[in-house]
């Protein structure tokens, strides 16, 4: 990571503000230009975890690990193009692979980093073979012994899924290592948390009102969750200035060339 780089992305989300609004309305923008390439985006992507998912045990690690990260920041790229007034081609949803290595490292390290925080967790519920085969005792048992403040345990694993949220985009947009990638992710859900909570859930929520209409409706309310989780990035971060070389103008004003 460059000096620039450093200096530019630490000033950049210490005077951020979350435009929570603006976030999703310019998402909705950007999807609406290409609505048709992200619905088929998503179908693809549904297909192949589906297809991925009827292989024991290999296929679902290998869509959680390689295929759904490395489609899912073709996604964001693509979007990126959008903001800046390009028009990409479908295939820009397969560049992620451009940064393959290290997204795949990225959701390694994600991975193991859930395995240990749940492992305690299985310990402490009294996970056994028994409640893992299915067995309906066994299940019922463990049952009774939850206690609400279980739930409690759960943050953890809330605040590491929003830590790593933007990893991804760093590694995309500004070229960091996993390391920093990790940092600077961080940097922003530190410096947003309650509200990025919010937001995250008011986009899980859209992507999944499209259940009202089956199977249709909600793929395509899930496309449109990449370019909104993609906006927040580009404005948090001042990605625009960023890639122009200006770092004096203020953020909106180039949002607003973009539109």
């Amino acid at each position: 990571m460059t000096n620039r780089t450093r200096n530019h992305l630490d000033n950049a989300i210490e005077s951020s503000r979350f435009e929570f609004g603006d976030y999703i309305s310019r998402g909705f923008d950007i999807w609406k230009e290409e609505a048709g390439l992200y619905i088929v985006f998503v179908v693809l992507l549904m297909a192949i975890s589906f297809v991925l998912g009827i292989i024991p045990i290999v296929g679902p690690f290998v869509n959680q690990l390689f295929i759904t990260p490395i489609l899912t920041a073709g996604a964001f790229i693509f979007s990126h193009k959008l903001a800046n007034r390009q028009r990409p081609e479908f295939n820009t949803f397969f560049k992620g692979s451009d940064h393959a290595g290290r997204i795949i490292g990225l959701n390694a390290l994600y991975a193991l980093i859930f395995l240990v925080l749940v492992l305690p967790l299985f310990i402490f519920m009294g996970l056994n073979l028994d409640v893992l085969s299915g067995d309906e005792e066994a299940i019922l048992e463990l049952a009774r012994r939850l206690s609400p403040f279980l739930l409690l345990s759960f943050i953890p694993f809330l605040i590491v899924a929003l830590a790593f949220a933007y990893s991804t985009h760093f590694i995309i947009f500004y070229d960091l290592s996993i390391v920093d990638s990790i940092k600077y992710s961080t940097k922003i859900f530190f410096r947003h948390p309650f509200i990025l909570i919010i937001y995250f859930i008011i986009i899980g929520l859209i992507a999944v009102s499209g259940i009202i209409g089956f199977c249709i409706g909600i793929i395509i309310t899930s496309s449109m969750i990449y370019p909104m989780i993609y906006m927040a990035f580009r404005h948090i971060t001042k990605l625009a200035e960023y890639e122009s070389g200006d770092s004096d103008n203020d953020v909106y004003n180039t949002l607003v060339e973009v539109f």
